[in-house]
């Protein structure tokens, strides 16, 4: 029987579960799943087990909660930790986990090392080179970049580098729409992912009075009832929430949404011209992503939501005169195969040497 993989998932934003969806459906070797998000039933394949963890805030007073400064979050909180630590340890012994993949959390990932399972880190974009990210990229078997090393804008140092691999674009549909051309209508597809976002009603009445020639659709979570006060009147559509947005982007002659990684993914599959805005982000992530992202010239990439028509009317030309070649030429159809069948050896290669009896 194929070693056990483990796999902890960050609950904040769909990202990090999505991506384990992605890898993990690939892979026929036992998973064990540990989370504090909301899993939706089916959302994994049956090799995989999901082991609902405690959350990891509790109602007494925050103390020390960065262990000054070494940690990211580990407040003395025995109430709420200790049974939310213990839930981990007893999931990786009672698997028997060779590996355990880390996105995100260093605290995650010194527990793994300490059971003595190996610790495969996920490096997000963003500038992590504080005390807790450097102590969990120093202690990592391996490094897992979810993203191609053409947008690694601050490349680790050579022993990380040495233990890093790039899955590149990591997307449940990897059929790229080679359709280039658009009939009829024009369309402007705003989009934004599971977490926070800066965009509101503003900017969205905005793009309707740069582009009144053309269909504007709003697909995420925004709240709605924030965009209508502001666009009211307006030939508008909002989606909400879509459960596969490739189809919505899919009929877009130009996408503006924030610069996650799943809706960049999402874009780059569509192969429509992007306009990528970072959002507020730990460590400033989406800002280090559109960065990239803008010297590659792969999207048209901002700071900040536009907020007049003028800003709205240049940068829909430059994303359309930009096109989607660069961002679309990105996506290998073969990343989460790759990732996988990288996780399963991994996996095997740590076994071997395993004591678990």
């Amino acid at each position: 029987m194929n070693p056990t993989i483990g796999y902890y998932v960050h609950h904040h934003g769909s990202g990090h579960l999505r991506r384990a969806q992605t890898i993990l459906a690939e892979i026929a070797s036992p998973v064990v799943v540990l989370t504090s998000a909301s899993v939706p039933a089916g959302a994994f394949n049956e090799n995989v087990t999901v082991v609902p963890l405690p959350p990891d805030v509790g109602e007494a007073p925050l103390h020390d909660p960065t262990a000054g400064g070494r940690l990211h979050w580990a407040p003395l909180d025995p109430s709420t930790l200790t049974p939310r630590v213990c839930e981990m340890v007893n999931a990786m012994v009672a698997a028997k986990c060779a590996v355990m993949v880390c996105d995100v959390s260093t605290e995650a990932a010194v527990l793994a090392r300490l059971c003595g399972v190996a610790p495969v880190v996920v490096r997000q974009h963003g500038v992590r080179v504080d005390p807790a990210h450097r102590l969990a990229f120093d202690l990592a078997h391996r490094i897992l970049a979810p993203f191609p090393e053409v947008l690694d804008t601050t490349p680790p140092t050579k022993r990380h580098l040495d233990r890093t691999f790039y899955a590149g674009i990591l997307t449940r549909n990897s059929v790229v729409d080679e359709t280039s051309s658009r009939t009829g209508t024009p369309m402007l597809v705003i989009a934004t992912g599971g977490g926070e976002s800066n965009l509101d009603g503003a900017a969205i009445a905005a793009a309707s009075d740069a582009l009144p020639d053309w269909q504007i659709v709003v697909i995420g979570r925004g709240r709605q009832a924030r965009f209508d006060h502001a666009a009211r009147g307006r030939a508008i559509q909002y989606l909400g929430w879509v459960d596969d947005p490739v189809a919505v982007m899919r009929s877009a002659s130009v996408i503006a949404g924030s610069a996650g990684s799943n809706l960049v993914a999402d874009a780059a599959v569509a192969s429509r011209p992007l306009i990528a805005i970072a959002e507020p982000r730990p460590f400033g992530e989406q800002v280090e992503r559109v960065d990239a992202l803008n010297r590659c010239d792969a999207a048209v990439g901002l700071s900040a939501w536009p907020s007049d028509p003028t800003q709205w009317r240049t940068y829909v030309e430059q994303a359309q005169r930009l096109g989607s070649k660069r961002l679309a030429d990105l996506v290998e159809p073969d990343s989460a195969y790759r990732t996988a069948r990288w996780l399963e050896s991994l996996a095997e290669n740590v076994s071997e040497g395993s004591q678990w009896v």
